[in-house]
């Protein structure tokens, strides 16, 4: 869901995008995290803030197409 999600954000232009996972055990944030580390499309990544949903919503910055 995550790689369907990348394609259609640089598709339509888009240079951030948000993933909302929640926080629960972390299982989650570590897989987005790992996936994101990996994916040549993103620039960089980092937790959102505090009122960016802190780290249950991880932020990525897509390279341009």
């Amino acid at each position: 869901m995550l790689d369907r999600y990348l394609d259609e954000a640089r598709l339509a232009g888009w240079q951030e995008v948000r993933i909302v996972h929640g926080k629960g055990e972390g299982i989650l944030r570590r897989a987005v995290g790992e996936f994101l580390s990996k994916d040549k499309r993103v620039m960089s990544k980092r937790l959102g803030q505090w009122n960016e949903g802190a780290d249950g919503v991880p932020i990525a910055s897509l390279r341009p197409e």
